[in-house]
């Protein structure tokens, strides 16, 4: 029974160094930052400025929808004490409707902005899986990992701003 824990604790001690073996016999070993990839290519950057335009009004009306909460909310404090019971009412019930409205608002353009985002992300992903393996096969990596997940790296293993350069030729080609 003792020598079985003492087995069994070896390879949960061993565990680590078993993969070292394998990356260390790797032609390379590169990092990647998934999220600057999505974020700066310049189909990242276009998207972004169309999303804009495209949801400027109705970030417009929230906004108009804030300051009219606010002024109504600011009036209360002022004049509330000094208010009649039924105006006071008024302002509240009124106060409580620019709220209602401005969350409905909110949570339809948020749901209208997820399913753009993720449409846009099914268009882009195999793009950016294209120029990742392009890049990864010119550099002669045989390993790639995300940025996140790595504790230390040397300079010049981070391939990032590659792929991103790859990426945009493949997105100006469509």
């Amino acid at each position: 029974m003792r020598s079985l824990k003492c087995m069994a604790m070896a390879l949960v001690m061993a565990a680590p160094f078993a993969l070292q073996a394998p990356l260390a016999e790797a032609g390379g070993v590169a990092v990647i930052n998934s999220q600057v990839i999505l974020q700066e290519s310049a189909a990242a950057k276009a998207y972004a400025e169309k999303t804009k335009k495209k949801y400027k009004s109705q970030v417009d009306a929230l906004e108009k929808l804030d300051k009219e909460y606010q002024a109504l909310d600011e009036k209360l404090k002022k004049s509330g004490a000094l208010m009649s019971p039924a105006e006071r009412a008024k302002i509240e019930a009124e106060k409580q409707n620019k709220e209602n409205s401005f969350n409905a608002q909110r949570l339809a353009l948020g749901e209208e902005k997820a399913k753009d985002d993720k449409a846009e992300f099914e268009r882009i992903a195999p793009l950016a899986n294209q120029a990742l393996a392009k890049v990864a096969e010119d550099g002669d990596f045989d390993v790639v990992v995300e940025a996140a997940t790595v504790r230390y790296a040397k300079s010049g293993t981070d391939i990032t701003a590659k792929v991103i350069e790859q990426l945009n030729k493949l997105t100006s080609k469509k």
